[in-house]
């Protein structure tokens, strides 16, 4: 259906910088942390990096960190008026019949069941050091729509339905052996309010950073899926909607032929009808551990 494109009004005001499409390699030793950690400045030193084997309330007390991690997030302190996650259901089904605490479990995913074969599969794994085997997935699905791994979602970030939600890039779907929830390997992307220095006039109202920050979170914690698109990227979507809603046709034929072999797959192209607020902007990469924004990473 039609929508306003509201939400691509300011691209004029974007600086053309090199964009960066997609996410760059994860480090060997992935870093623990909240997503929103508050980086202490310039003068102050840098925390030491934690192991994985280090006491994870020492972490908490040493990392720098937000007072409200994501819902369901091991790489920082747990918030528990977030999104149902595993302890409540272990919570809930601790003396219960074992088919009945697989019920509990089941719907600890909020409505999100796993979609085709499970297979062994090397995955993140929060205070492992090294990637875990686990009992993986390609997908899930809940009312008929379908999350993908490498999808970009919009998590829950607390009770509050005004809460900014945040967003991550889905690298791994598998299961938790010990309680059976299905869990996701991730990695974070920062809005500009996250970020050390915050939001700036120059940026874009719709743009995020991409980041090396990988973590664990349940798929209970998934609201829907959203798009990050590179600037190219955004700048044709913005085009196309404003297109629609001033009612100008589209080409018939287009001038460039589509390549298979360099073409997006159909379940990442962004819909005709997603709603703008959907739709991200990512032109560059948040260090998380520095606190600045990287133009050119290497």
């Amino acid at each position: 259906m039609p929508f306003a494109a509201e939400g691509c009004k300011s691209l004029d005001q974007l600086s053309l910088t090199i964009p960066v499409a997609g996410h760059p390699a994860s480090p060997a030793h992935p870093l623990s942390g909240c997503p929103v950690p508050s980086v202490p400045p310039a003068a102050e030193p840098v925390p030491h990096l934690q192991t994985p084997n280090s006491d994870p309330q020492t972490m908490a007390r040493e990392c720098p960190q937000s007072s409200k991690p994501p819902s369901g997030s091991k790489s920082g302190l747990r918030n528990t008026t977030g999104c149902l996650h595993a302890s409540d259901s272990k919570a809930a089904g601790g003396h219960c019949h074992p088919k009945q605490q697989r019920i509990n479990r089941r719907r600890a995913t909020n409505g999100w069941m796993p979609v085709g074969a499970a297979c062994e599969k090397a995955v993140y794994v929060v205070n492992e050091p090294e990637p875990a085997i686990r009992k993986s997935y390609q997908a899930v699905e809940r009312d008929g729509e379908i999350i993908r791994v490498r999808d970009t979602v919009l998590l829950k970030s607390g009770p509050r339905k005004k809460s900014m939600p945040y967003v991550a890039k889905i690298s791994a779907l598998w299961e938790d052996p010990k309680t059976g929830e299905l869990m996701m390997s991730l990695l974070w992307y920062y809005r500009p309010e996250h970020t050390h220095g915050g939001r700036n006039p120059s940026m874009h109202q719709n743009e995020i950073f991409a980041s090396r920050h990988q973590d664990e979170n349940s798929v209970a914690c998934i609201e829907e899926k959203c798009y990050v698109l590179t600037f190219a990227e955004y700048c044709r979507f913005c085009a196309l909607a404003k297109r629609r809603v001033e009612g100008i046709p589209g080409r018939k034929t287009m001038m460039v032929p589509p390549s298979e072999e360099y073409s997006t797959p159909p379940h990442r192209k962004v819909p005709e009808d997603t709603d703008p607020d959907l739709v991200f902007l990512c032109r560059h990469v948040y260090d998380f551990r520095h606190g600045r924004i990287l133009k050119n990473p290497q």
